[in-house]
């Protein structure tokens, strides 16, 4: 069987909290993060322990070649990587957990986005963001550009604690991307 590709071309389409624009910006760092290491396409592992019930897939990712442009653009590293986390998380829960990105989350709240269960909206007249919120999970993100299981891992853990920490009282998740390991962690806040 083949793997299902990982939805990063469409995150605008189902993330409310994510416009065009800035799904397009994430996608393109993802993609210049991951041929930092790989050309495409490439598996990606993604491992979720949310809802106690523990899943593991593998999604593709494919890409066009980054040219000298785009590099240019993300030659600031923490940049891509951050930005680039984002837009794989978001499609990892997407496609894994269904959940979508409602917003983005106050500073000090121990997180980056608020995210619901996959919902349906047909424009932003349409929607009631306080209803989006109701229910919704703060949650965490992290990217690591290089680093194997150990140092996602331990990154996942320093995740935790800091949405632990954070002014926010929802639910929390927390997500570490791996580029140079292919690998995503998905793990309840408790």
């Amino acid at each position: 069987m083949t793997p299902s590709e990982l939805p990063l071309s469409t995150l605008a389409d189902h993330h409310f909290g994510v416009t065009r624009e800035l799904a397009d910006s994430y996608c393109q760092g993802a993609h210049v993060s991951l041929e930092r290491h790989h050309s495409s396409p490439v598996l990606i592992r993604v491992s979720s322990e949310f809802n106690g019930s523990p899943q593991q897939a593998d999604y593709t990712v494919t890409w066009n070649h980054i040219g000298e442009r785009a590099r240019a653009a993300w030659a600031n590293e923490d940049d891509a990587t951050r930005d680039g986390a984002y837009a794989v998380s978001l499609a990892a829960l997407e496609i894994q957990c269904s959940l979508v990105a409602v917003s983005r989350a106050p500073t000090k709240s121990g997180a980056d986005y608020y995210v619901n269960r996959i919902m349906s909206f047909t424009g932003a007249g349409a929607v009631d963001l306080p209803d989006l919120l109701e229910g919704a999970l703060r949650l965490e993100v992290s990217g690591v550009d290089h680093g194997d299981v150990g140092v996602i891992e331990s990154r996942l853990r320093q995740k935790k604690e800091q949405t632990r920490r954070g002014q926010g009282t929802e639910p929390a998740i927390a997500t570490v991307v791996g580029f140079a390991a292919c690998l995503v962690r998905i793990a309840d806040v408790t």
